[in-house]
């Protein structure tokens, strides 16, 4: 997919059309230095400038930012030097924000089967130093974005740790959310960074940002056909597609034995002992009573299709197993099963009749080799 990096003045003018905060300046580049000391002299106090260029987009980097400018002399000698950083160069010029609470990165991607997922974390110098942050999927709410912070190892910068200032948690809520409906309305825009996100006392102010567009927005999952069995068309919504491995409404569990403790077995009790509310059905070809609970030879001979089976089996009959889900009406799988693509070539060939099987029949597949999920 083709991608285009914005310029930090069309970010920043996007931002600013969504309602998050950007510095004070004249919202244009500037080729000359007489332009720029104009310009600052519509600006109280001291300014910044930094090179507007498509091969610099770490301008910090290059030195292509000058903090602090005051005086015509000062902001002459400076857009000089910046614009002689490459051809084709110009500058953007704005007020200095002043200091803040802490400065934090606030970025938004693009998932494919998600959607718009977001990421706050400490920002500014300390974004690669520190590897601080937290991601959450869809629009957060303030008590979210506690919560994320909560998770930060700098989260007492935030919240008034020794004495200092609280920072304005509902400025990030409200720019956070800001970017996700922002993304639901454009998906063409796939990535959006803004680093860094001041925050202050009461309020926030974007002083970067960069925008990742690409031609038609990130790739969609892959389309299936609907399935035939009893729960019509494969589901479209996020929710539907992630959600049943997560909290189905029954599961089937195949590979429980009546006679050894096998890995169907652990996974039965789990459900049971961890207060899972909906039906569980074991499925043994032998049939009878299993870990207390009636077990059923097949997957269609359960009293109703399960929405998600588990598959506890050896590789070799993973296959059969998922054509009875299919004809069940089954529409998500767990294959804890190994040897698969961890098995080498011959494995490899295995797994990627699995995925295609899966795809045709409109199976949402966890696996191989995996052991499930937890809620």
């Amino acid at each position: 997919m083709d991608l285009r990096t914005w310029t930090e003045l069309a970010s920043k003018t996007l931002l600013q059309d969504i309602g998050i905060d950007v510095p004070e300046g004249p919202r244009k580049t500037l080729t000359d230095p007489d332009a720029a000391v104009a310009a600052a002299k519509r600006i109280y106090g001291p300014v910044v400038l930094k090179v507007s260029h498509p091969e610099l987009s770490h301008k910090s980097d290059e030195g292509g930012v000058i903090l602090g400018l005051e005086g015509p002399d000062e902001i002459h000698a400076a857009a000089r030097g910046l614009l002689a950083l490459r051809d084709g160069a110009a500058v953007l010029l704005e007020a200095q924000a002043p200091d803040g609470v802490v400065d934090l990165i606030l970025g938004l991607r693009q998932d494919p089967v998600f959607g718009p997922s977001v990421l706050l974390g400490m920002g500014g110098i300390f974004t690669e130093v520190l590897s601080d942050t937290a991601i959450f999927v869809g629009e957060p709410t303030r008590a979210d974005v506690e919560a994320m912070v909560g998770r930060l190892s700098g989260r007492g910068l935030l919240l008034g740790a020794r004495g200092r200032p609280k920072a304005d948690l509902g400025a990030v809520t409200a720019a956070l959310g800001a970017l996700v409906r922002l993304a639901a309305s454009r998906p063409e825009l796939v990535e959006i960074d803004v680093n860094p996100f001041r925050v202050f006392e009461r309020g926030g102010l974007a002083l970067d940002a960069l925008v990742v567009e690409g031609p038609e927005g990130p790739p969609a999952p892959r389309e299936q056909p609907p399935t035939g069995g009893a729960h019509g068309a494969r589901p479209t919504d996020v929710r539907s597609r992630v959600g049943p491995f997560f909290s189905p409404r029954s599961v089937a569990v195949v590979g429980a034995s009546r006679t050894a403790r096998r890995a169907g077995n652990v996974i039965i009790e789990n459900l049971k002992h961890l207060g899972y509310p909906g039906p569980v059905y074991p499925v043994n070809p032998g049939g009878g009573v299993i870990e207390g609970l009636e077990a059923f030879r097949s997957l269609t001979d359960c009293p109703a299709a399960p929405q998600l089976a588990v598959l506890a089996v050896p590789h070799g009959q993973v296959m059969p197993v998922l054509q009875d889900a299919a004809a069940a009406g089954v529409t998500h799988a767990i294959v804890v099963s190994g040897g698969f693509s961890d098995a080498g070539t011959e494995g490899g060939g295995r797994e990627a009749a699995l995925r295609a099987f899966c795809r045709e029949h409109g199976i949402h597949l966890m696996g191989p080799h995996s052991i499930g999920t937890l809620d």
